[in-house]
């Protein structure tokens, strides 16, 4: 499984750091270092979108949420 740090985009100060997703099969071949994705963030999970700052096969998150698509 890959997972994506992402940065939530027009995150207020006290938020704005990276977040860690695990990407769907059907993504992997769609998103890359630098694409604009739709993730669930907060506890209602409200769609945010948010830019894809690394792509790695390792991850010490032991719960992490899907990337819903590409906008």
């Amino acid at each position: 499984m890959l997972y994506a740090q992402v940065r939530i985009i027009n995150a207020p100060y006290h938020i704005d750091k990276a977040y860690t997703y695990h990407l769907p099969i059907e993504l992997e071949n769609k998103v890359q270092v630098g694409s604009v994705v739709v993730v669930p963030f907060g506890g209602a999970n409200k769609q945010k979108n948010a830019v894809v700052t690394a792509i790695t096969d390792k991850t010490d998150c032991k719960n992490t949420k899907p990337i819903l698509g590409v906008p």
